[in-house]
């Protein structure tokens, strides 16, 4: 009665978001790795792109696709389909996660397949490291927070 959700037009509202929710980042995505820097934001800043396996570039839809198989997949799989993809990254020859199978991908050094493949690095470029540094100090954060939190729960709690 007093829950305006529970109405029909709540639920449809509720029903009409998920499909925005899970389109609007794979037309992000189909559209800026189908563009010319054949990348996102995140991927033109750590010196990545998405090509088709041979080399050439992936159109709006393949990209399209590609998203949405990764967050379908990690969806369906509660999460758990991240950590096997970047396990699949980790162990497979081409270094593919499986959308990137799937959809018939690989993610390069920007400088692959162009006239000059000399300029690819094997090193970590500066962003990468600010980034994983980042996500470092997020977990021992954490790490430490449960600590404390834990700590602080033992010594409440009657011996």
């Amino acid at each position: 009665g007093d829950n305006p959700m529970a109405t029909g037009a709540g639920m449809a509202t509720i029903f009409a978001m998920y499909p925005i929710l899970i389109l609007a980042p794979c037309v992000y995505f189909g559209w800026m790795q189908s563009s010319s820097m054949q990348a996102s934001l995140g991927k033109l800043a750590v010196g990545i792109k998405v090509v088709r396996t041979r080399g050439e570039r992936a159109g709006f839809w393949r990209n399209f696709l590609r998203s949405l198989a990764y967050v379908l997949f990690s969806a369906l799989t509660c999460g758990l389909g991240v950590l096997i993809s970047a396990l699949m990254v980790a162990f497979t020859e081409r270094k593919q996660a499986l959308h990137d199978m799937i959809c018939d991908t690989l993610v390069v050094d920007k400088w692959a397949f162009t006239a000059h493949p000399e300029r690819q690095r094997d090193e970590l470029g500066t962003v990468t490291i600010v980034i994983l540094v980042l996500a470092a100090l997020l977990i021992v954060g954490i790490v430490a927070m449960y600590a404390v939190m834990g700590a602080v729960l033992l010594g409440n709690l009657p011996s």
